[in-house]
């Protein structure tokens, strides 16, 4: 039976249609939430849902070295690190061997029993840049990736690493800081972790990065991806190529949260369309707004 793990703080317009959407393709997966009380009503629609607090004993202690290098908060870029020590915490006690961590904005579009021998070979799996948002990991190999985290913290060659970076990053005049994205890359890049970047189409199927990244080299409708479904599987098209490329999942990062009406079918966000419907106004009159104070 494949798991796959979600981590999720509070309750989000998103969260529960993702979990549906992944159950429709996965009816018998482990599917589990690692939350707080304000998302474990999951549980009434038949997921596994634990609370994140009974597994943070090393991300309290990471915690204590962590130094913060980054524009976003202290909060939001501590626990982006604090859910995969949860994480390798849970799958310990669980004794999990094999798992896919997934984004709570990236939906899967594949059945996933069969990507693990894909991956039994590399540390993990990630997209372009160091982004985790369908992360394939075994229990030794996430043990080993949050201990490479700890020691990038705390030993003299990791920490002065970490802030030439950093002033790389000032020096450079780069609008983003040091994140868990810079740890994969950094493990990958110079520490000679094994990954696969799923991104990358292999034999024309592909994870998407971003829905609304341009620069993923797809074609694009509009303001996002131009998708074309076949028998419930979507396809986006190589911009340089035309080639017909199978997705495998779409990460709706950032502001493209608001677009999964336009992806995924109505019925998985039924429940939760007051909360979805609210907060797309929301959105909507804080651009509006920006733009105003923009012109």
């Amino acid at each position: 039976m494949s798991t796959i793990i979600y981590v999720h703080t509070g309750d989000s317009f998103y969260l529960l249609p993702n979990l549906l959407h992944t159950r429709a393709y996965n009816p018998n997966a482990k599917i589990i939430l690692l939350g707080d009380k304000k998302n474990a009503y999951v549980e009434k629609w038949g997921f596994e849902h634990f609370l994140l607090d009974e597994y943070m004993n090393q991300a309290h202690l990471f915690e204590k070295v962590y130094v913060h290098y980054s524009p976003n908060s202290y909060q939001f870029e501590l626990f982006c690190f604090q859910r995969w020590f949860a994480v390798c915490e849970f799958v310990q006690k669980q004794n999990i061997e094999r798992f896919l961590v997934c984004d709570t904005d990236a939906f899967l579009c594949c059945n996933i029993d069969d990507e693990f021998d894909k991956y039994s070979n590399v540390d993990f799996t990630i997209t372009r840049n160091g982004t985790p948002c369908f992360t394939y990991f075994s229990k030794d190999s996430i043990k080993r990736f949050v201990e490479y985290i700890t020691w990038c913290y705390t030993s003299e060659v990791g920490k002065k690493r970490i802030e030439d970076y950093h002033q790389r990053l000032v020096d450079s005049n780069k609008d983003y800081g040091i994140s868990d994205m810079s740890a994969f890359v950094a493990w990958e890049q110079l520490d000679g972790a094994m990954a696969i970047h799923v991104d990358v189409p292999n034999k024309s199927i592909a994870y998407d990065h971003n829905f609304i990244d341009v620069n993923d080299g797809y074609k694009m409708d509009g303001s996002h991806k131009l998708i074309a479904w076949e028998n419930d599987i979507p396809y986006e098209y190589l911009a340089s190529t035309g080639e017909k490329i199978m997705i495998k999942g779409i990460h709706f990062q950032g502001k493209a949260k608001y677009l999964i009406h336009k992806m995924i079918p109505y019925k998985y966000i039924k429940p939760v369309l007051g909360f979805y419907l609210k907060e797309i106004v929301k959105y909507r009159l804080r651009t509006f707004k920006h733009k105003i104070l923009k012109s």
